[in-house]
């Protein structure tokens, strides 16, 4: 067969098979193209919801990270109301504990504060976790130093977190008060799970020093002041006999000295003339103060001598005297005292022996005023009499013509003007420096009576506020160092840029000296320094070149390079210049030396330097400028004598003649119209028109002259000062100045009321 015959028959054609197939493409064409619009739609969407899932991850972050920081910040809304809503010390360093464990994460950590005298370093007012320290820096209550980022922060005041070179502490807050840094929280050791601190823990560690510095220093200065108050109540009610308790009712006081000064206590048992002995202790140190109806019979403290040597010290007695009497004491029976057989053997003169004792009791209490960390406690009725002079107090009382007062008012004194003298101490040599005065001191031996000691006259010295106060701010520690060194006339301190240019009340603007070195603060806080404290006197230290012309168009009165010579002497002659402009120089020499002693009343009065017992204080002002006077108490029938210096006509202490004498005020008198107009009077003695037996006692001064000043406290006079010039033939000067410490006093007096009324509603709460 051949290939035509197998040759299929072909269908034969259909016309119009083939027409739908093109739209049958077109058709598939469209659906392709859909598909593959919706495959890029998908992909969109896709990416789209990834967003949506990143934004919604990076939004519930945020959310937690602000409800964290939300219950941070409400955490520490309750912590510092907590901190401010109580005085009491034991609640406020607990709070401040929860506030370093849940706040900050601290597992160990310290509270700094400084003690009151710098120099005694700061103590511990908080420690948590210290068990586990090993630097043996923080023991026994007290910081030993040596780290230098704490040291640092204790001296500037600046912020420090970790890594600090050379120290443990991963963080050191300061804690500030009115600009004055007065302690650090000192973070030693964080918790496991916050291996270091955050950034944003930086400002939580500013908030939370601001609230801490203010409340436990609100609270510690709260506690002193109520245990104060408690003490000084307790003393007052003693002192005027509240309760009228017998001898088998009487009962002990006892309080702090940082409370009660020594001469306090015993100012007010002196006033109400009561009979026991105070007994002091300071450290390892103990004194005692015998009173016999608020009269001092016997005073012993460190240093103090037995009557043997006291009079063979002072020459009165020979050593072989002395062996026959002690000897002639042992054989008796029963034994006489020691003084009673010098005695009688006419080895010694009973008023020199009585003169002797005297002097030591004077010098025993001069050292014991000036003791101010301790304690005391006041025995009532339990006096411990001189045993080798008498046997009983009372057979001593009319031999000893020691005036409580007096005693104290020159005790004060002295102490006072050490207290005005740290400047002139301070810059003499180590070795040739007198020691201060401490219950570690022994008394000096009593001169002779025939040669009556001459106190040694303290070293002059300027008053503090006179005294240059020169600022440094500098990276170089040691540049304050170094002035201090070469200037030490002036108070050389190293401060940071916030604090430069301020200084205390009372005081001249300082001189701050600024370091423009490289490293140091830039020329542009020289102009911001004397735009916040126009009043300061910049003193630049630069490099040299175009430094100097900078430092001088930003402001600074001079521009010195960095040598320590040169630099003093520019602080010197600046201090100088200044110091100059403001007083007119040496003349004006004794307008400067008035108003320094009027800024010293007025600070001494209101911060009670000499005295809390306002009395007290202004009858020391008042004997720095006359030589006697006495203190009348206004009563609505008359005037009582409070207090006195001076001698009377016949030479006894006016103190004690006048004690509780009343006194008729006559209308048509000095006294009168001193009393109704509240105004001083400078008037011839019989002007005053004191009473025939009153006149006689007092005696007429030898110019004629005296004054008469009002205390005016509440809108009226409370109290009048008498005071002459006794036998000195010297008119009586200042009376400005004693009428402004007259006017000072009362309002002593009023604040002093208005404070006791504004506490009794805090002390009638439990």
């Amino acid at each position: 067969m051949t290939s035509a015959s197998l040759e299929l028959p072909r269908p034969p054609a259909r016309p119009g098979a083939t027409e739908p197939l093109p739209a049958l493409l077109e058709r598939a064409r469209e659906l392709a193209a859909r598909l593959e619009e919706r495959a890029a739609r998908a992909e969109e969407l896709e990416a789209r919801l990834a967003d949506l899932e990143s934004d919604r991850t990076e939004l519930s972050a945020q959310l937690s990270e602000h409800e964290q920081q939300v219950g941070r910040l409400m955490n520490l809304y309750v912590a510092t109301y907590q901190l401010h809503s109580t005085l009491d010390p034991d609640e406020v360093r607990a709070t401040v504990a929860e506030i370093a464990i849940n706040l900050i994460g601290a597992e160990r950590f310290v509270l700094l504060f400084w003690r009151q005298d710098r120099a005694e370093g700061c103590e511990i007012a908080l420690g948590h976790g210290l068990e586990e320290d090993r630097s043996g820096r923080y023991d026994r209550g007290a910081y030993a130093g040596g780290d230098p980022a704490v040291d640092a922060t204790l001296s500037d005041g600046n912020l420090r977190i970790a890594p600090l070179e050379g120290s443990d502490a991963v963080a050191c807050v300061p804690l500030s008060v009115q600009g004055t840094t007065v302690g650090a929280l000192v973070i030693l050791k964080l918790f496991d799970h916050k291996p270091m601190l955050q950034p944003e823990d930086r400002d939580l560690l500013d908030l939370i020093a601001a609230h801490v510095a203010s409340a436990v220093f609100a609270a510690r200065v709260y506690s002193s002041t109520s245990r104060k108050l408690r003490t000084m109540e307790s003393l007052v009610s003693e002192a005027v006999g509240l309760g009228r308790r017998s001898r088998a009712e009487a009962t002990s006081l006892s309080g702090n000295l940082e409370d009660v000064p020594v001469a306090d206590a015993l100012q007010f048992i002196h006033l109400g003339g009561r009979t026991g002995t105070l007994t002091v202790s300071s450290g390892e140190a103990e004194a005692e103060i015998s009173l016999h109806k608020g009269r001092i019979v016997n005073a012993w403290g460190p240093g103090s001598k037995k009557l043997g040597e006291l009079l063979r010290d002072a020459g009165l007695v020979d050593e072989e005297t002395l062996e026959a009497a002690l000897f002639t004491q042992g054989a008796e029976q029963p034994r006489r005292s020691l003084g009673q057989i010098l005695i009688g053997m006419e080895a010694v003169a009973p008023e020199d022996m009585y003169r002797a004792v005297e002097r030591q009791i004077e010098q025993t209490v001069h050292q014991l005023v000036t003791w101010t960390r301790g304690t005391f406690r006041f025995d009532v009725n339990e006096v411990k009499p001189i045993d080798e002079i008498a046997i009983v107090p009372g057979a001593i009382v009319g031999h000893l013509s020691l005036d409580t007062q007096m005693v104290l008012l020159d005790a004060l004194r002295v102490f006072d003007e050490r207290n005005r003298a740290p400047a002139a101490a301070a810059a003499e040599p180590a070795s040739e420096a007198p020691a201060a005065p401490g219950p570690e001191q022994p008394l000096p031996a009593p001169a002779p009576p025939d040669a009556p000691p001459e106190p040694a006259p303290l070293p002059e010295a300027a008053p503090a506020s006179d005294v240059p106060r020169l600022q440094v701010v500098s990276p170089d520690r040691r540049l304050a160092e170094v002035l201090g060194e070469r200037l030490p006339e002036a108070r050389v301190a190293p401060v940071n840029l916030r604090d430069a240019g301020t200084a205390p009340p009372g005081e001249l603007p300082p001189l701050v000296v600024l370091d423009l070195r490289r490293g140091g603060v830039t020329v542009e806080a020289v102009t911001a320094l004397r735009r916040a404290r126009p009043r300061a006197t910049v003193l630049a230290v630069v490099d040299g070149g175009e430094g100097v012309g900078r430092a001088y168009r930003a402001g600074a009165m001079a521009a010195v390079p960095a040598d320590p010579g040169l630099l003093a002497d520019a602080a010197r002659a600046l201090a100088q210049n200044r110091r100059d402009l403001l007083t007119g120089g040496a003349r004006a020499d004794q307008a400067a030396a008035t108003f320094s002693k009027l800024r010293r009343i007025v600070g001494d009065l209101r911060g009670g330097l000499i005295s809390t017992t306002i009395s007290l204080s202004l009858m020391s002002i008042i004997s720095e400028s006359v030589e006697r006077a006495v203190f009348f108490l206004v009563r609505h029938d008359g005037l009582v004598a409070l207090g006195a210096f001076g001698s009377s006509a016949s030479g006894a202490p006016l103190a004690q003649v006048t004690r509780g004498v009343k006194l008729a005020v006559p209308a048509e008198s000095a006294l009168g119209e001193c009393l109704a107009d509240g105004r001083v009077r400078a008037v011839g003695f019989d002007s005053v028109r004191f009473p025939e037996s009153f006149a006689a006692l007092l005696g007429r001064p030898r110019t004629r002259q005296c004054a008469v000043f009002p205390v005016i406290g509440g809108q009226r006079v409370i109290a009048l000062i008498y005071a002459d010039n006794g036998r000195s033939n010297h008119a009586i000067d200042e009376l400005e100045v004693l009428e402004l410490a007259a006017a000072q006093a009362g309002l002593a007096f009023e604040n002093e009321m208005l404070r006791r009324q504004t506490a009794q509603p805090i002390r009638g709460n439990p």
